[in-house]
């Protein structure tokens, strides 16, 4: 289910939202509301709302993912599509942020990934390429039935690494967006990479706990940040 929704009716749901993105409607929700206002002041493309809807629908319908490539696609859908609204409404000075904004998006699915294997195997899904799975040697049976091994380790060191290699690719975007939002972007970034270091020092048990970054982190992370924006 989806925020309690059947899958059935979240279809229904996203269905009458799609036709009603431009197009006003009665009663319409909020959301949409909102949606219709903003995109049209910051020229947002319908196209993207439209790609979440399927990142959306993607969870429904899929619980595998064969390949990163595959991968890619959902962490398009569910997060870099909102990387790319949101950096047209936070304004930029160069169209190479778009790309870098993808890059950011990705890295924190991936992050949400990493964290969560536990979680998601509880419920029956395995968002780690199974390409990987194999490639270090885990069964499939090992998330789900939360067996910690040598192999678990590795392969999880491998998606961390991959993870942070985004984080480090969409950095110089960050420059390219309006002074205004850039602290805000570089913070989020910052605090989020941080899960990874978090897994790092648990372990690597995502199995069994979830890691977290403690509020007394983030509020240090904060001046360096700030520092660094300033000086940008």
């Amino acid at each position: 289910k989806a925020d309690g929704r059947s899958p059935d009716d979240t279809r229904s749901l996203l269905e009458s939202w799609r036709g009603r993105l431009v197009e006003s409607g009665p009663d319409d929700h909020p959301a949409l509301v909102a949606w219709r206002d903003a995109s049209t002041a910051f020229e947002v493309p319908v196209e993207l709302a439209e790609e979440l809807m399927q990142g959306v629908l993607m969870d429904l319908a899929q619980s595998r993912y064969a390949t990163y490539e595959e991968l890619e696609v959902y962490c398009y859908r569910v997060a870099s599509v909102v990387g790319l609204m949101t950096s047209r409404i936070f304004g930029y000075s160069d169209d190479r942020a778009l790309d870098r904004a993808v890059d950011l998006g990705t890295a924190m699915q991936l992050t949400n990934i990493c964290r969560d294997v536990g979680e998601d195997a509880r419920l029956g899904r395995i968002y780690i390429p199974l390409e990987d799975l194999e490639r270090f040697g885990v069964p499939e049976e090992d998330l789900l039935e939360n067996r910690y091994s040598p192999s678990f380790v590795r392969l999880m060191q491998f998606q961390i690494e991959r993870a942070r290699g985004l984080y480090k690719n969409a950095e110089p975007g960050i420059a390219w967006l309006s002074a205004d939002s850039r602290m805000t972007v570089r913070l989020s970034s910052r605090i989020y990479g941080q899960i990874l270091g978090r897994i790092e020092r648990n372990g690597y048990d995502v199995l069994s706990q979830r890691a977290y970054v403690p509020f007394h982190r983030k509020l240090a992370t904060l001046p360096r940040v700030w520092l660094e924006t300033k000086l940008q």
